[in-house]
């Protein structure tokens, strides 16, 4: 009966071991994807800026009366 307690013990320890890594793992992967959502709500404030600064420019230059490629209109008013 010692050796088998021995054991439950030894294997409880293992699985310590492992939750300890999981958990950092967990905690990486979540670092990783805050990370990632700060820089991609950083380039997506970018592309609105730079969609607002040519759809600007568009209206003040002359050729704001001629017609764009409507692909090209479809990307502005995204």
């Amino acid at each position: 009966m010692n050796i088998t307690t021995k054991q439950q013990a030894q294997t409880i320890q293992q699985q310590e071991n492992a939750n300890k890594v999981l958990t950092i793992a967990l905690q990486q992967e979540r670092d990783a994807v805050i990370e990632q959502q700060e820089r991609n709500d950083e380039i997506e404030r970018m592309a609105t800026e730079n969609a607002e600064s040519v759809k600007t420019i568009i209206k003040t230059q002359p050729c704001a009366h001629t017609r764009l490629p409507q692909s090209v209109l479809d990307r502005l008013y995204k």
